[in-house]
C-alpha cells in the first residue's frame, strides 16, 4: 500500500495531469487550450440557450435539438482537434467551420428567443471579432456573407411564420444592428489580414536576411568553403564527440606549393582560381561527413573519421595531381589523430609540426604526425 502511494500521488499531480491533457509540443497545447475553451463554450451557450428558449415557449424538441446540436459540436471538434485529425488542414483548429456552426446556431437561438433575442446579438459580434484575429481574407468574407445571410433567413422566416413573436421596430432595430456591426467587423478583419500577411512577408525576408547573414559569417567568400570561425566551432565539437562517445577524429593541415610563386608568376587571379579548384576537387573526392575549411591564405584544414584520414588525403592528392586547371598544382599535408586529452591547440601544433616534416622532405606528400 505504502509502495502505491507515491504512484498514485504522482498520477494525480496537477501538473502530471495538465501535462497529459495539452501534451508537450507547445503548438499542440495550444490548440488543446483553445478547442478546450471552445468546447467549454458549446456546453455553456447550448445549455443556456435551450433553458432561454424553454422558458420563452419554443417547443421542447427546438430546445432540445440546440442542446443536442451544441454539445455534438463541443464533442465533434474536440475530438478532431485532439486526435490530430484536423492538423491535416490549413486551419488546424477548423476556425471557420467551427464559427459557421456555432453562428448557424444562433440564429436559431435568435428565431426562438421571441422578446430576448437581442441577447444573441453580442455573443455573435464577440464570435466574429475573434475569428477576425485568425482568419485569412477569404475565409472573413465567406463568414461575414454567412453570418448575414443566417440572421436575415432566420428574421423572415421569424415574420412570415410567428408575425405575432416579431415585433416590426424591434426587429428593424435589431437587424439594423446587426448590419452595421457585421459588415464594419469584417472590414477591421479584412485589414488585420493584410496587417498579418505584410508581418509574414516581412518575417521571411528577415530569415533570409539572417540566414545570408550566418552563411557570409561563417564562409569564406572566395572559396565558398567553411571558414576559420567555423572551423574551430567545428574543431570544439568533434573533441567533445570524441571524449563523449568515442567517436575518432582526424585532423589534417593541408598547405599548397610554392604558392607564392604561383601568384608571382601568373598573378592573384590565377593563384584564386587555383584555391577554388582545390575547394572543388575536395568536394568531388572527400565524403559528406569530411570538413574541408579556408584555414588562411593557402592553408587548409581538414576534419575526419580518424579510419579514413590517410584514404581520404590520397584521394585528394590522386585529383589535385590529376588535375591541371588553371595550371597543375600541388599541395602538402601533415595529419595527425587525436586522443581524448588532445586541445585544439595541441591537436593544431602536432599537425603542423608534420606538414613542415612533409615540406621538408619534398613536398607533394602526407606526414603522420
Amino acid at each position: 500500500m505504502s509502495a502505491r502511494a507515491p504512484r498514485i500521488a504522482r498520477c494525480l499531480n496537477p501538473l502530471q495531469l495538465w501535462r497529459l491533457w495539452v501534451g508537450r509540443d507547445p503548438l499542440r497545447a495550444m490548440l488543446h487550450i483553445e478547442q478546450g475553451l471552445a468546447s467549454a463554450l458549446y456546453v455553456q451557450t447550448g445549455l443556456l440557450g435551450a433553458l432561454l428558449t424553454a422558458a420563452m415557449g419554443a417547443p421542447a424538441w427546438a430546445s432540445a435539438g440546440l442542446l443536442l446540436a451544441s454539445w455534438l459540436c463541443a464533442l465533434g471538434f474536440g475530438w478532431a482537434v485532439r486526435s490530430g485529425w484536423s492538423q491535416r488542414f490549413a486551419e488546424p483548429m477548423l476556425l471557420s467551420a467551427q464559427a459557421a456552426l456555432m453562428l448557424l446556431v444562433g440564429a436559431l437561438h435568435y428565431l426562438l428567443l421571441d422578446r430576448y433575442r437581442a441577447l444573441v446579438i453580442g455573443p455573435v459580434v464577440l464570435l466574429l471579432a475573434f475569428c477576425m484575429f485568425r482568419l485569412e481574407r477569404r475565409s472573413i468574407l465567406r463568414l461575414v456573407a454567412w453570418t448575414l445571410a443566417c440572421f436575415l433567413l432566420a428574421s423572415g422566416i421569424g415574420w412570415c411564420g410567428w408575425p405575432l413573436r416579431f415585433d416590426g421596430r424591434s426587429e428593424l432595430l435589431h437587424l439594423g444592428t446587426l448590419l452595421l456591426c457585421i459588415p464594419g467587423i469584417g472590414l477591421l478583419g479584412l485589414q488585420m489580414s493584410a496587417v498579418r500577411q505584410r508581418l509574414e512577408r516581412e518575417r521571411l525576408r528577415l530569415q533570409e536576411a539572417l540566414a545570408e547573414i550566418e552563411r557570409l559569417a561563417t564562409r569564406d567568400a572566395l572559396t565558398d568553403l567553411p571558414n576559420r570561425r567555423h572551423a574551430e566551432q567545428a574543431l570544439d565539437a568533434a573533441l567533445a564527440r570524441l571524449r563523449r562517445l568515442g567517436e575518432p577524429l582526424a585532423l589534417a593541415l593541408v598547405d599548397l606549393d610554392r604558392f607564392k610563386l604561383v601568384n608571382d608568376q601568373h598573378g592573384h587571379a590565377v593563384g584564386d582560381a587555383v584555391l577554388r579548384r582545390l575547394a572543388e576537387l575536395a568536394g568531388q573526392t572527400l565524403r559528406r561527413t569530411d570538413l574541408l575549411a579556408r584555414w588562411g591564405g593557402e592553408e587548409f584544414l581538414l576534419l575526419m573519421a580518424g579510419g579514413e584520414a590517410p584514404q581520404g588525403l590520397e584521394r585528394l592528392q590522386a585529383a589535385v595531381r590529376a588535375n591541371d586547371q588553371p595550371l597543375p598544382f600541388r599541395f602538402s599535408a601533415g595529419w595527425v589523430e587525436a586522443r581524448p586529452e588532445d586541445t585544439p591547440e595541441s591537436l593544431l601544433e602536432r599537425a603542423d609540426a608534420a606538414l613542415y616534416r612533409a615540406k621538408a622532405a619534398g613536398r607533394d606528400r602526407c606526414e603522420r604526425a
